[in-house]
């Protein structure tokens, strides 16, 4: 009699787990493109499109960034083009992303170069190589 209540006590549990998914229903769902409603601000859309085209033709941003705490100021720079990768500057170090997915970290003082992206060298900025 006992064990048969110490089964019980030990299917119960798993009884309750597995009824609790028939009462919360169906899943949530991302809306699919169908459904997505149309934007009428032209600016927003010729922006989501440029987005969304992926980056085809080369460009070069830079940036000013101050540091809040302690007002370290540095200039950062992000290039692009589609057939040499992206790199990103921030300060004396550059981050190279190259279009077959190889990363690098190099020091412009140096020319030295680490493989994969070192985001300590620039932790005391507070950015991180994907400020764009």
């Amino acid at each position: 009699m006992i064990r048969r209540r110490t089964s019980l006590v030990a299917l119960l549990p798993l009884c309750v787990v597995t009824l609790s998914a028939c009462f919360t229903g169906e899943r949530p769902e991302l809306m699919i493109d169908d459904t997505i409603p149309p934007l009428s601000d032209q600016a927003a859309s010729a922006v989501i499109d440029t987005l969304e085209s992926g980056f085809a033709s080369p460009f070069t941003v830079t940036y000013t960034v101050t540091t809040r705490y302690g007002g370290l100021v540095a200039q950062a720079a992000v290039s692009h083009d589609p057939e040499l990768g992206t790199s990103v500057n921030i300060a004396e170090v550059r981050y190279l992303t190259q279009p077959d997915g190889t990363t690098r970290t190099c020091s412009t003082i140096t020319g030295d170069c680490v493989p994969g992206i070192d985001e300590t060298r620039v932790s005391n900025r507070q950015l991180t190589s994907s400020i764009f």
